[in-house]
């Protein structure tokens, strides 16, 4: 077998071994990257502010 050859077991799919390493790379770097981003706080649902949660026009 060729080293420069990626083979999948389970599903049979063929790729160069480099850029089948690369994309799983930015898979998870994304997936890690979007995690980080995403907010932690609770959401305000839409009609709930009232006077003394708006902030007071200047």
């Amino acid at each position: 077998m060729d080293q420069g050859l990626f083979i999948c077991q389970g599903c049979g799919v063929v790729a160069h071994a480099d850029r089948n390493a690369s994309h799983n790379t930015a898979t998870r770097g994304e997936s890690v990257w979007n995690a980080e981003r995403e907010s932690r706080a609770a959401a305000t649902p839409w009609g709930v502010w009232t006077e003394e949660s708006t902030p007071a026009a200047s």
